[in-house]
């Protein structure tokens, strides 16, 4: 991932230092940033008014600043985290199951935290760690206060996206001025667009950084408290101003809250990083708070990693500390949180249908269908059989993750098949993966279409005398035909000059409206978006 040493020690990576020394030159040519790299770093006995006047003023000039002091020890803080604490396998795990990932850079600055991610997913595809069998796609919102820092953000997301597009890697990015709250709707929007587009139930995974923003984080929330206060010289009494005395983190955390309620998400990463170990407290207040926010709404609350870390960095060539032999050691707090939302949680048929047990008996089921059909790929059948346990792994894993491609559609065959002696039907010769997933939804949702009409004879679903399940999905097609007709005679038998017709609809699946058919789904039998998206993607190439 890094080039480091046995002794651990980061360095850039070819393609960061780069992307670096690229956004340097780029400064360089820009009039606002003049003399960007003769600004010192703090030190003396002014040290924090200078510290304050080079993080807050909101110029290109100070932005590069930053850029040129502060972005390699950023950027290896979070490079470890992603590393050591979120690790390596998990995000593997995110791409391989899903080439779509959003997240959100709050307090991005010059682009430290984005940059630590996507050299990190491109080191993996590079080193064939992620197995591309489609393009990946990364959508990127860049959040801060300093209007200064955006043009740095949005020149260092156009160098990564030259890196990455030989690698099939797809960046986009927006960029939001000023603090979350600000923005929290223009994200909503942008979350709901992407899940749209990327034509997913839920999005399955959001990330959010908050590097080294804790501090601008809680200067934002005491500075809108002490607005509140200066109502009072005003003779306004306090016990009227709408104010409360919540800690920042609470603030923001409830901020986070509203803005993953509103967006159909599955799962959130929220990853908090500290300028310094002396953050450490503040820190431990957003995890906290975090906790506590979202475990009050039920979602399920999960704390990754945490703690006080330590790195030892080499300083990168055209950085403020490039001439500096000695090798920089840092020490920094970390808070890695995984919040589920109750929604997921909650959607019981979604559970049953991915479940294990049930795309085993669909396995059996189908694969029992499937040799008694006309025309029958044994050999696709049997391949999948060889390697049972790992087929069935991964197609429960593609459908947790909104994979389009789990039904391979581009398995589908259509082929004529006698009808009559002038007359042929078309039918379909499915993919093995599309008729397990039909039979694991009609086997755990069926009965509830036996419900909606009890007078049909055909297709009534297997029952399990006993709770033992059977390798036949339906009932015994001529059982049902000889009760049709018993009872038909029966029915017959009450009336007088009654007749009993026979009628046949022409062309009636070729002529059925998919969208409707999904839509009396929706209304009549289920209620999760999740199976709705199923249904719809095994719908829609018939």
């Amino acid at each position: 991932m890094t080039n480091n040493s046995p002794l651990n020690l980061y360095s850039f990576h070819p393609h960061t230092a780069e992307v670096y020394t690229a956004v340097h030159k780029w400064l360089a040519t820009q009039k606002d940033a003049e003399k960007y790299k003769s600004v010192r770093y703090p030190g003396g006995d002014q040290r924090k008014q200078q510290m304050e006047d080079l993080l807050n003023e909101p110029t290109l000039k100070m932005a590069a600043a930053q850029y040129n002091i502060f972005f390699p020890t950023h950027y290896f803080k979070v490079l470890y985290t992603l590393e050591n604490i979120v690790t390596l396998e998990k995000i593997c795990n995110w791409f391989t199951c899903n080439p779509h990932l959003y997240f959100i850079d709050i307090g991005c600055g010059a682009g430290a935290a984005s940059a630590a991610f996507l050299q990190t997913t491109l080191s993996l595809v590079e080193n064939q760690d992620i197995c591309l069998i489609h393009p990946l796609y990364i959508s990127c919102v860049g959040i801060d206060v300093n209007k200064g820092a955006l043009p740095l953000y949005n020149q260092l997301m156009l160098e990564f996206q030259k890196k990455l597009i030989p690698w099939n890697i797809n960046l986009e990015f927006t960029l939001g001025l000023g603090g979350i709250r600000e923005n929290i709707l223009t994200i909503r929007n942008h979350l709901i667009k992407k899940r749209e587009k990327w034509n997913q139930p839920c999005l399955s995974n959001i990330l959010m950084f908050q590097s080294n923003v804790i501090d601008m984080l809680e200067q934002e929330h005491s500075k809108r408290r002490q607005e509140d206060k200066s109502l009072i010289g005003y003779n306004v009494n306090s016990n009227v101003i709408l104010s409360d005395d919540k800690w920042f983190a609470d603030d923001y955390a409830m901020v986070y809250k509203q803005l993953f309620e509103e967006i159909p998400g599955d799962l959130m990463h929220t990853i908090t990083i500290g300028t310094s170990n002396g953050d450490n407290p503040r820190v431990k207040q957003m995890g906290a708070a975090i906790d506590r926010i979202f475990g009050s709404s039920r979602h399920q609350f999960e704390s990754v990693g945490k703690g006080t870390k330590s790195l030892t960095f080499k300083n990168p060539q055209n950085s403020y500390w490039e001439n500096n032999p000695k090798d920089t050691h840092i020490y920094f707090h970390v808070d890695v949180s995984k919040i589920t939302s109750v929604k997921l949680e909650e959607d019981q048929d979604w559970h049953n249908v991915t479940s294990r047990d049930n795309l085993e008996v669909a396995w059996v089921r189908a694969r029992k269908h499937l040799l008694k059909e006309s025309l029958c790929d044994e050999v696709e059948i049997r391949l999948f059989e060889k390697n049972l346990e790992r087929n069935l792994n991964r197609l429960q894993v593609f459908l947790v993750a909104y994979v389009k491609e789990v039904d391979h559609e581009e398995d589908y065959i259509s082929y004529p098949f006698p009808k009559k002696i002038s007359q042929a039907r078309w039918r379909g010769l499915s993919g093995l993966e599309e008729e397990i997933l039909s039979v694991a939804i009609i086997q755990k949702l069926g009965n509830k279409v036996a419900e909606l009409r009890g007078s049909s004879y055909a297709y009534r679903m297997t029952r399990e005398p006993g709770n033992k399940t059977t390798e036949y999905l339906y009932s015994s097609w001529f059982g049902a035909y000889k009760n049709f007709v018993k009872d038909a005679c029966l029915a017959a038998e009450k009336f007088q000059a009654c007749l009993i017709i026979r009628a046949d609809i022409k062309s009636f699946y070729t002529h059925i409206i998919q969208d409707k058919l999904i839509s009396l789904v929706s209304q009549e039998l289920i209620e999760s978006k999740r199976i709705r998206w199923l249904l719809r993607l095994l719908l829609s190439k018939n």
